[in-house]
């Protein structure tokens, strides 16, 4: 069963820079791992003497390569504190393997990493190996397995596993489609912040699924998604203004809403402004031809 377009949209960027230390784990920013970014790095003692002591200096190594540009030195600095034991080296190595940064790309090696970090506890890491599950990328599609580690990471916190957990229960994908607790765990990640998971806590309301229909909430949600210029919530936050939907009705901020959404591509919104811009054309020529 081919993938739902909502769960491609969140899958097919998996990951873009490690920065974050959390939990133990590094997590990939605007990626499918997401943290939040204002946790950069901490050191936890247990990393200070020894041999873990070694790997979490050779995976600071890591980090500090690949932020200079260097993914190449970074996977060698990173595969070292692997092989360690080192589960945020794991992790990124896995990343690095995903991506075929600073060497081979080969999805085998990325889950063999990611499954490594993930069994040890990393929720960021729990996500990505869920993530080449669903997708069947390096391992056989097992969307019922992705579930599970999806199930692990979301009950850490993980916001976007948490989302991506919402969008399975959405659509059936591997699991019985089950609206309530989609609803369920997309608050959990809005709550976060989770911006994709704020836009789809706001249609569920909208629409009455899963959740008790409430309009004037679901525009809250979907304006904390559009603040954070989400072009979808832009999109049918510019519809509710259009049609009177839980807030007053407002033509002019709604082709504000679909102006913004439309500046990022979002073709219905184009579409919309157009067909704005044809009725106002078409009224002033009726007021332009009417008899004084």
């Amino acid at each position: 069963m081919p993938l739902p377009r909502r769960v491609l949209a969140l899958l097919l960027p998996l990951v873009a820079s490690i920065s974050a230390w959390n939990a133990g784990c590094s997590a990939p920013r605007g990626a499918l791992a997401t943290t939040p970014g204002s946790e950069r790095i901490a050191i936890d003692d247990h990393h200070s003497s020894g041999a873990r002591g070694a790997a979490q200096r050779r995976f600071l190594v890591g980090l500090a390569e690949e932020d200079a540009g260097r993914p190449a030195a970074a996977r060698a600095a990173y595969a070292a504190a692997a092989e360690a034991g080192h589960t945020a080296a794991q992790n990124n190595l896995g990343l690095l393997f995903y991506e075929g940064r600073g060497g081979e790309r080969s999805f085998e090696q990325a889950v063999r990493w990611f499954r490594a970090s993930a069994e040890a506890g990393c929720a960021p890491a729990q996500c990505n190996l869920a993530v080449a599950l669903l997708l069947g990328q390096g391992l056989e599609r097992d969307p019922a397995s992705a579930h599970e580690w999806f199930l692990r990471a979301a009950e850490q916190g993980h916001a976007r596993a948490q989302a991506l957990l919402g969008d399975q229960y959405c659509d059936g994908v591997g699991v019985e489609r089950d609206r309530a607790r989609a609803a369920h765990w997309y608050r959990r990640a809005a709550e976060r912040g989770q911006v994709a998971a704020q836009h789809r806590l706001g249609l569920l309301y909208m629409g009455g699924q899963g959740v008790e229909r409430d309009e004037q909430l679901a525009c809250a949600w979907l304006r904390r998604a559009a603040d954070q210029g989400y072009a979808a919530s832009q999109f049918h936050l510019g519809w509710a203004h259009w049609k009177g939907h839980g807030v007053e009705r407002d033509v002019e901020r709604a082709r504000e809403w679909f102006d913004r959404a439309a500046q990022q591509g979002h073709d219905l919104a184009q579409a919309q402004l157009a067909r704005m811009r044809r009725s106002a054309e078409q009224d002033l020529a009726r007021a332009s031809a009417a008899p004084r």
